[in-house]
C-alpha cells in the first residue's frame, strides 16, 4: 500500500481548448459562464481531499495565463499553478543529436510515448506541492 501525500495535476495547453479556437461546445460554454469546463483529472484530485498543484505545460508564467486557467476550471486561488514548457519530443531531439534531459520521477509516465517532461518544471511542481503539504500540517 502506498500512502499518497499530494497530487500533481498536469494540464497541457496543447490539449486544452485554446481561447482562439472556436467550436460549437465553446460557443455554448460562452452562454453558460457560471459553468466551468469539466476536467476529469482535476475532479478526481478534488475528490481525494489531498493537497494538489497544477503543472501547466505550455502555459506562460504570467498572471493572465494563470487567471485564465483558474476561471476556466474554477481553480481556487490557494491552489498553486506552476507554468512551464510543453512536453518535448524526445525522438526529434535524439535525431538532432541533442541529449534529452529525462524528467526524473515523471519519466515513467511519459517515456513510453518518447516525450520528456522538463526537469526544472518537474522540480518546481514538486516544490510547490511540498509547500502546500507543509502548510496543511
Amino acid at each position: 500500500m502506498v500512502r499518497l501525500l499530494g497530487i500533481i495535476v498536469i494540464f497541457d495547453q496543447k490539449h486544452d481548448g485554446l481561447p482562439g479556437l472556436l467550436s460549437v461546445n465553446r460557443l455554448i460554454d460562452r452562454f453558460r459562464p457560471s459553468n466551468p469546463q469539466a476536467n476529469r483529472s482535476l475532479a478526481w484530485a478534488r475528490v481525494q481531499q489531498l493537497p494538489y498543484v497544477i503543472a501547466a505545460l505550455g502555459y506562460e508564467d504570467i498572471p493572465a495565463s494563470k487567471e485564465q486557467l483558474r476561471s476556466r476550471y474554477d481553480i481556487a486561488a490557494d491552489i498553486p499553478i506552476v507554468p512551464g514548457p510543453a512536453l518535448a519530443d524526445a525522438r526529434q531531439q535524439s535525431v538532432k543529436g541533442q541529449s534529452v534531459q529525462t524528467s526524473g520521477m515523471f519519466s515513467a509516465v511519459f517515456e513510453h510515448q518518447k516525450l520528456a517532461f522538463d526537469r526544472e518544471h518537474a522540480r518546481a511542481a514538486l516544490h510547490a506541492l511540498y509547500q502546500v503539504i507543509e502548510r496543511k500540517r
